[in-house]
């Protein structure tokens, strides 16, 4: 029964007594040996002194046979409990590696020996050093910052340019090293969305200033992607850094430039304004006065250029009144006097009045004084949006609902018109929206559109105050026609 146990096991085995002769072998020991050339059973075979094959290895300058002579020798006498030794074997079939076992017997009066092919496994891990050998040479070269964390979240590995970004040794950053470059602003909310994608296996994005080496902060964009073995575990993050400091900037320029075209613009609305008001619309005045007294005297002596005169009257007091017009929507002087909400009322009673559109108001708990330049903005989206309202939706009625609290104020426009896609109205870079959203940007404000086709349209804005005392908030609620 052992002999036939020993000989269904693939892995060549034999037994050997407390002298190191070998008492039992199996099938496959004895085959092992003759692929590998041993052609005498005296050397390998039944009764064969093994511990005298190893000292002729090892008079024969072979390192491996020393140690393993030592190994064997030591599990025999009892002083190691086991020996593990892994070696090559050249044969005519080529190179090959075994893993060679000496465990003792139960009774201590011999050893097990087994020897298994791991050839195999160590041309796999060849090829895998080869393949970590070119992934750091092509990491390395890469013009992004690579790193490497195992799924512990600890770094394993990171490439030449997050070292030379950061100015530290790799030893440093490995772990959780890398961690102490993030800005302290950012280290919570990048380590929460850090951890959160190694708890979902899934992939992140976040920019966040990173500590460069000569000690200043930089923008960096980082990227992670989960990484699973061949059996499908997850065993980690892989991710990418790309510097976007100069980015950052340069979007920041573009953004101050937006909004101080957007303060010169108002600057200039101001100054044509007061010029009609206080200027123009003065003279046109007085030359309606004129015209009226003229035509009093021409009344008594020619009735007919009496009536020429009052028609050119009325046409007089028409470009008056389009003037204060014009000049109220260039800067309605009623926001500076009375405020956001008496402001607003006025403009949807003056755009129902001429569209004859009709537009239900409700203006509530706004505190009072507003800051200037949230007064203007959330003017100027509630103009523009009831422009686009008269001018595309279709609708014969609106809403716009205005609400103050403590910590901010929302702005809601409806209308139950045509309706349109917001995606392809921000593709075309249509000005209104653009000009909305870079208003409210200025003020750290939000906006959101929700619209479909023959569904009417919904506007959303949010502006965040400062956190202040706040006056009590009057109470408008008109519906106007």
């Amino acid at each position: 029964m052992s002999k036939t146990v020993l000989n269904s096991l693939a892995t060549p085995v034999a037994v050997i007594d407390q002298q190191g002769k070998i008492v039992s072998v199996n099938k496959s020991w004895i085959e092992t040996g003759r692929r590998n050339g041993v052609q005498s059973d005296a050397a390998t075979g039944l009764a064969a002194d093994y511990l005298e094959v190893c000292r002729r290895g090892a008079s024969a300058d072979c390192p491996q046979a020393n140690d393993a002579l030592a190994g064997i020798e030591g599990v025999l006498d009892g002083s190691i409990p086991s020996f593990e030794l892994q070696y090559s074997f050249r044969s005519p079939g080529g190179e090959s590696w075994f893993l060679m076992k000496v465990v003792p017997l139960l009774d201590g009066k011999g050893a097990v020996i087994t020897h298994t092919d791991i050839s195999d496994l160590k041309r796999n891990e060849a090829t895998l050093r080869e393949s970590k050998e070119r992934f750091r040479i092509l990491a390395d070269k890469a013009p992004a910052m690579i790193w490497m964390a195992e799924a512990s979240k600890r770094f394993v590995y990171v490439n030449r340019q997050w070292l030379d970004f950061t100015g530290r040794r790799l030893e440093q950053e490995l772990g959780e090293g890398w961690t102490e470059g993030i800005h302290p602003d950012h280290r919570e909310r990048y380590l929460a969305m850090y951890g959160e994608a190694f708890e979902r296996r899934q992939s992140f994005r976040l920019e966040y200033r990173q500590r460069y080496a000569d000690g200043e902060y930089r923008w960096v964009l980082n990227t992670g992607v989960p990484l699973f073995n061949g059996n499908g575990d997850f065993v980690g993050l892989i991710g990418s850094c790309i510097d976007i400091s100069d980015r950052r900037a340069a979007e920041d320029i573009l953004a101050n430039l937006g909004g101080r075209l957007i303060n010169a613009q108002e600057e200039e609305r101001s100054r044509i304004a007061r010029e009609l008001h206080d200027d123009l619309s003065q003279k046109v005045a007085l030359l309606s006065i004129e015209i009226e007294q003229l035509a009093q005297i021409a009344s008594q002596s020619v009735p007919e250029v009496g009536v020429s005169l009052r028609e050119a009257f009325t046409r007089v007091q028409e470009v008056s009144a389009e003037i204060h017009r014009l000049s109220y929507e260039l800067h309605p002087s009623k926001l500076d006097r009375l405020g956001l909400a008496a402001a607003s009322l006025s403009l949807c009673k003056e755009i129902s009045r001429q569209q004859s559109v009709r537009l239900e108001c409700n203006f509530d708990g706004l505190p009072e004084p507003l800051p200037r330049n949230v007064s203007l903005c959330l003017y100027r989206v509630i103009q523009e949006s009831l422009q686009n309202i008269v001018r595309h939706s279709g609708a014969r009625s609106a809403s716009v609902q205005l609400h103050g609290s403590p910590s901010g104020i929302q702005l809601e426009i409806a209308d139950e018109g045509v309706g349109f896609n917001p995606e392809s109205v921000s593709k075309k870079g249509g000005l209104g929206l653009l000009s909305m959203r870079e208003r409210l940007r200025l003020v750290g404000g939000t906006i959101s559109i929700e619209s479909q086709p023959l569904r009417g349209t919904q506007i959303h804005v949010t502006v965040p105050l400062a956190q202040r005392d706040q006056g009590s908030g009057k109470v408008l609620n008109k519906g106007i026609s």
